[in-house]
């Protein structure tokens, strides 16, 4: 049998693939917009919570402006976190006596008190808590080195005051000659609060 040519392989056309790349530009429009809209998106939640923090500040910061300090007369008590406060007289003086010290001369302010722990926890007395003013806004604190006059029975600084205690006590402030208009700012005897209240000692 004479050999035979192998038959032709069909001529057929294949079509290109279709081009990718035409629309490429708008998946990344796309995800361009996208990632701008998120980023938008999270500057109005990070604005809305400044704003928010913001808000509440003011409303603490007004709050605590409108919250009068509370005021007492002589021999009236005056509620100061967990202390209470009774000053019972004041008196400027020009000479201070003791038994244990030599007499001083100058200008003092001498307030008898009692002091009251209201809380829980036994409370301490220091000079902190107690600030004399005078009418032209000067501040004065007791004066530690004026304790050898306080008489021993009143002589409560730096002592430990038990929950439910009241002691009586005094402190001495040196003061300019030409003070007047005195009163006297009382705290709760925390060191970590800036809680007071007044008396104003008509002297």
């Amino acid at each position: 049998m004479a050999d035979q040519p192998p038959p032709a392989t069909p001529n057929v056309n294949v079509p290109p693939p279709p081009p990718r790349g035409g629309r490429s530009w708008m998946r990344w429009l796309l995800i361009g917009g996208g990632g701008c809209l998120m980023l938008v998106v999270l500057m109005l939640l990070g604005f809305a919570g400044c704003l928010a923090a913001f808000s509440g500040s003011v409303n603490e910061s007004s709050k605590d402006s409108s919250r009068s300090t509370p005021k007492a007369k002589l021999g009236e008590p005056l509620r100061v976190g967990d202390v209470t406060w009774v000053v019972e007289d004041a008196r400027t003086v020009t000479e201070l006596t003791s038994s244990y010290e030599k007499p001083l001369r100058g200008t003092f302010v001498v307030v008898n008190f009692t002091f009251t722990n209201e809380g829980k926890e036994a409370a301490t007395l220091d000079t902190a808590s107690m600030t004399l003013v005078d009418s032209e806004g000067r501040r004065s604190e007791a004066d530690p080195d004026k304790f050898g006059y306080i008489p021993d029975d009143r002589n409560i600084f730096l002592e430990n005051v038990n929950p439910g205690v009241t002691d009586k006590g005094q402190a001495i402030f040196t003061v300019a000659p030409d003070s007047t208009g005195f009163e006297l700012e009382l705290g709760d005897a925390d060191l970590l609060s800036d809680d007071h209240g007044t008396v104003p000692l008509g002297i």
